[in-house]
């Protein structure tokens, strides 16, 4: 039985030989096709990897709309074994001398020499800036508009109440590992609440009187794979603790927040009651 079986079989394909052979061949792309898709995706993992290892990509990203004074950044420090805290500054604004054109978020570059510590930028044109009014310009979204020795020009409400000056020399690209699987910029409160492009410029520019975000990062993470579920689990952790420091400090910097502003108040309180004697006497 199973003789004939064959020999049918055999037959059959003897003599349609061209279809025997385009289904042979649609399987045969159809299972390279599908061992591709699954042996790719660990390699596109790895790769990604290992270019946030490289980059020194941070593992977390502090945001609070109290900012962060240095007794926040001690206590981060102090938080967990192998946290390293970077914080910075940043600030959106206008491109153009008036306000409605592309919106750009500058951030605060440390140190020329900083820049391999945390979040590397890698230098696609150009250099990095040697004086205050030099910028990095994203390379990967306004490249096409602008060009090195090109005069960067930013406008806004608080502009000159959170930056030294308005306008900067460009004299390099870069692309971020920050950005490297987002189309976007991230969101902002002006505007069209779309973030264009990015800029860094020397940390000195700013102005502010805290920090307005802290990179972190860990160096119990680095040996796995971003991906893994091992990374995440060990990430939530390092999470946890974090936004416990947060609540803590959270009520703190109110206290601190609210004394300070009834000192201010008793202080005008004060003046006001002295002046007002004086006027009286007069």
């Amino acid at each position: 039985m199973k003789n004939a079986m064959l020999k049918n079989a055999l037959i059959e394909i003897i003599r349609t030989k061209s279809r025997f052979i385009s289904i042979f061949g649609i399987l045969a792309i159809g299972c390279g096709f599908f061992a591709g898709l699954t042996v790719s995706e660990n390699d596109m993992k790895l790769s990604s990897d290992t270019y946030f290892d490289n980059s020194n990509l941070m593992d977390f990203r502090l945001l609070s709309t109290y900012g962060f004074d240095e007794k926040d950044i001690t206590a981060l420090e102090g938080s967990a074994d192998g946290v390293h805290v970077y914080p910075a500054y940043y600030a959106d604004c206008f491109l153009g001398e008036n306000e409605g054109g592309d919106i750009v978020r500058l951030y605060s570059l440390d140190e020329p020499e900083k820049n391999n510590e945390y979040n590397t930028l890698l230098i696609t044109d150009g250099r990095l800036p040697q004086s205050p009014d030099e910028c990095l310009l994203d390379g990967s979204t306004l490249h096409s508009s602008y060009k090195i020795g090109d005069t960067l020009k930013l406008s806004g409400n608080d502009i000159e109440n959170n930056l030294t000056r308005t306008e900067y020399t460009i004299v390099g690209f870069y692309n971020s590992p920050m950005f490297i699987d987002d189309p976007g910029r991230g969101n902002t409160t002006i505007g069209s609440g779309a973030i264009d492009t990015t800029a860094y410029i020397p940390q000195e520019n700013f102005t502010y009187e805290y920090y307005t975000t802290v990179y972190i990062t860990v160096d119990g993470l680095t040996p796995y794979n971003a991906y893994s579920d091992d990374y995440s689990d060990l990430r939530d952790e390092v999470k946890d603790i974090l936004e416990k420091v947060g609540d803590e400090r959270e009520v703190l910097r109110r206290e601190e927040i609210v004394s300070e502003a009834e000192e201010e108040l008793a202080d005008g309180e004060k003046e006001y009651e002295e002046q007002k004697a004086d006027a009286e006497k007069q």
